[in-house]
């Protein structure tokens, strides 16, 4: 009895080491494999090829939970990448515009300046042409007064005229 109990004893002990491995295996897999898949998204690497267990207890569950979580990511990320995208643009054109406005800037500042230095023409001759007038009105004032003289002598000139007419 005791080499037959032996060898039961031994036998049982090979099926509870086996069975035990099994179940280990069982427990061990799915989350070995979820934690992979948790360590891919960790890294942001949403596209693994790694898959989910499948089973039907807590680790299917946190398996769900984990590949809608990865999901909700991709749909940001690529939120993300968009408004990245829009962004760009957006500068893009904003220095576009920028470059404009300083193109713009630099001609009104050239037309400025032509407009000032031709005011500052335009003062000058202004007050050449003033000086002028004055000029002008003095000569216009001597005009008068020969011409107010050549009127007293054209006057005196006819009465003495007509006094000798009339002698």
């Amino acid at each position: 009895i005791t080499n037959y109990s032996m060898i039961i004893g031994a036998a049982l002990l090979v099926v509870v080491l086996l069975a035990g491995s099994i179940v280990t295996s069982m427990i061990t897999k799915p989350i070995s494999s979820l934690t992979k898949v948790i360590n891919d998204i960790s890294e942001l690497k949403l596209n693994s090829a790694q898959k989910i267990p499948v089973t039907h207890d807590e680790i299917g569950v946190m398996g769900h939970a984990v590949m809608g979580m990865r999901e909700h990511l991709i749909k940001i990320v690529t939120e993300l990448n968009q408004i990245a995208e829009r962004l760009v643009g957006d500068a893009n054109m904003l220095y576009t515009i920028s470059e404009r406005v300083n193109a713009a800037s630099t001609d009104n500042s050239a037309t400025n300046e032509e407009l000032a230095a031709s005011m500052e023409e335009t003062s000058t001759s202004t007050e050449v042409v003033n000086d002028s007038i004055k000029g002008m009105n003095g000569n216009v004032v001597n005009v008068a007064e020969k011409i107010n003289e050549g009127n007293e002598l054209t006057t005196d000139l006819m009465v003495k005229t007509n006094e000798i007419y009339q002698h």
